[in-house]
């Protein structure tokens, strides 16, 4: 069994990144992934580690975002 350590500032850093590289604002971010504007800030910041069922969210929206990109290429 392996253990994964959780560094909350990392993962934060890197949904501003994405967030930013979307031209999104943290309001419309936190719109999709359904949570509230102040929780979604407190993730962003590595205030808070981010519950499983966020993480499935946000990771389901990039795959989206990547299986659109890749349709769009192909046309």
């Amino acid at each position: 069994m392996s253990v994964t350590l959780i560094d909350a500032k990392y993962y934060g850093h890197a949904m501003k990144r994405a967030r930013r590289e979307l031209k999104l604002d943290s309001v419309h971010a936190a719109k999709l992934l359904k949570i509230s504007h102040q929780e979604y800030k407190k993730f962003e910041r590595g205030r808070t580690v981010i519950p499983e069922n966020i993480y499935v969210r946000l990771i389901h929206a990039g795959f989206s975002l990547l299986a659109f990109k890749r349709r769009q290429t192909n046309k």
